[in-house]
């Protein structure tokens, strides 16, 4: 609305001046004394490309003929400007690339994701290789549009509102999962815990974890803390359980992590060349030196001593244990309860 605002600025300013130098140079060049309505009339025709308007209007002395052509110029800018920055965003935004407010009434049993980040963005791998039905709630539009147009099943609204909650169909989901602000996923859980569900709010500081309880969440995870905990069993148990645990149909899944030795052909190969994806499992973690990434590009080269974080089913894991040739350790593969 800003924007608006100030376009009408701008044209009400160029029409002042404009009016106020067409009145001037008639009075010096053509001895004609207008009022300043009739050089408002004429400046508002010549932006339009109306025309000059009445034949009283009308003069042959450079100077104004130089405005003229000036003031024409600036209609076409004016107009162009109102089209690309007002009528267009409009357009997409309420009729052409509207983002859904609503999802189908059919939808049922799915994972309600409030609030995308680069974070989930794993998860959501896993959902669409299991064929788990999710739907993420975004309250900025310029993400909601972006993870619309990915393909992902979006829904637009405030993350705080109730009724984006019902417009999500949460009261027959799976799983509610938090992803925003601390202070947006504790209202969440505040609006959610009414409708009895599973509901997991992700946060970066678990010293909150109680406060988001105490809202309603049955489990608070940080991501710093997820992956990472894979490397220790005793740790990794409470992890899996916190977050798969309350998911039925993720019983078949197994999470499992692989140290690559120096041998190893994928050493010196990003995530993409060494095929690992057609093993059929999902990388969601690489482990270098000290440094642990979330969520690795495809781009991300595989060192010797990485510790690669995969998730997928025991055929999967199998497979992939044989592409990086390193003795499978059955106790490093946990079963998702």
């Amino acid at each position: 609305m800003k924007r608006q605002y100030q376009i009408v600025l701008v044209i009400l300013v160029a029409i002042f001046v404009y009016s106020s130098l067409f009145k001037l140079l008639m009075q010096i060049y053509e001895g004609k004394t207008l009022t300043f309505l009739d050089a408002v009339f004429w400046t508002v025709s010549t932006l339009t490309t109306l025309g000059e308007g009445f034949s009283y209007l009308q003069y042959r002395q450079p100077p104004l003929q130089i405005l003229s052509i000036f003031v024409q110029f600036s209609g076409i800018a004016i107009i162009y400007g109102i089209a690309t920055l007002i009528v267009i965003p409009y357009l997409k935004e309420n009729i052409l690339l509207k983002l859904p407010e609503k999802a189908p009434k059919k939808l049922r049993d799915h994972i309600v994701i409030c609030g995308y980040s680069e974070i989930v963005e794993s998860f959501i791998d896993i959902l669409i290789k299991f064929r788990i039905p999710f739907l993420i709630i975004e309250d900025r539009p310029e993400i909601a549009r972006k993870v619309y147009d990915r393909g992902y099943p979006t829904l637009f609204g405030d993350l705080e509102a109730e009724v984006t909650l019902e417009n999500a169909n949460a009261r027959v989901a799976k799983l509610i999962i938090a992803n925003s602000t601390d202070e947006k996923n504790a209202n969440i859980a505040l609006i959610a815990r009414s409708f009895g569900k599973k509901i997991i709010v992700i946060t970066e500081d678990l010293t909150k974890a109680k406060f988001f309880k105490y809202a309603g969440a049955s489990e608070v995870v940080s991501p710093k803390n997820l992956l990472g905990a894979t490397m220790g069993r005793e740790t990794s148990n409470y992890i899996l359980k916190s977050i798969f645990g309350v998911v039925e149909f993720f019983k078949d899944i197994k999470i499992a992590s692989f140290k690559v030795e120096a041998k190893s052909k994928i050493v010196g190969k990003s995530i993409e060349e060494a095929g690992i994806r057609e093993t059929g499992c999902i990388v969601v973690g690489i482990k270098k030196k000290d440094e642990l990434k979330l969520n690795p590009s495809p781009d991300e080269i595989i060192e010797e001593n990485s510790t690669i974080i995969t998730i997928g089913e025991t055929k999967n894991l199998e497979e992939f244990e044989r592409l990086i040739h390193e003795r499978c350790d059955i106790d490093r593969i946990w079963r998702c309860r």
